[in-house]
C-alpha cells in the first residue's frame, strides 16, 4: 500500500523538479540570478524542510511525509520561477513593441 503512494509522490517530484530545473536554467541564462536563488532558498529550506519535518513525524506520514515536503518545495519553486519567467517575457514583449498579454 505504501509503495504505490510513494511512486505517485516520486512522479510528482520528478515533474516539478524537471520544470524548476528548466526554468532556473533559463532565468540564470538571461541573467536573472537573484530571484532564482531566493525562490530556491525559500522553496527548499523554508517550505520543503518545514513540511518534511512536520509530516515525517512517527504519528503522521513518516517517509511519505518527507516526499510530500520535497514535492511541496519543488512545486513552490516551479510556480514562482514560472511567474518570474512570464513576467520577464511580458517585459521583453513590451520593449520590442508587441502588445502585452
Amino acid at each position: 500500500v505504501l509503495v504505490p503512494r510513494l511512486f505517485f509522490l516520486m512522479m510528482l517530484f520528478q515533474v516539478f523538479d524537471a520544470l524548476q530545473v528548466i526554468l532556473a536554467g533559463t532565468l540564470r541564462g538571461v541573467g536573472i540570478t537573484r530571484e532564482t536563488f531566493l525562490a530556491n532558498l525559500l522553496g527548499h529550506w523554508g517550505i520543503a524542510l518545514s513540511v518534511a519535518l512536520y509530516a515525517s513525524q512517527p504519528e503522521r506520514l513518516r517517509v511519505e511525509g518527507v516526499w510530500w515536503g520535497l514535492t511541496a518545495g519543488l512545486a513552490f519553486v516551479s510556480v514562482v520561477l514560472g511567474w518570474i519567467w512570464i513576467r520577464r517575457l511580458n517585459q521583453v514583449r513590451v520593449q520590442m513593441g508587441f502588445s502585452e498579454g
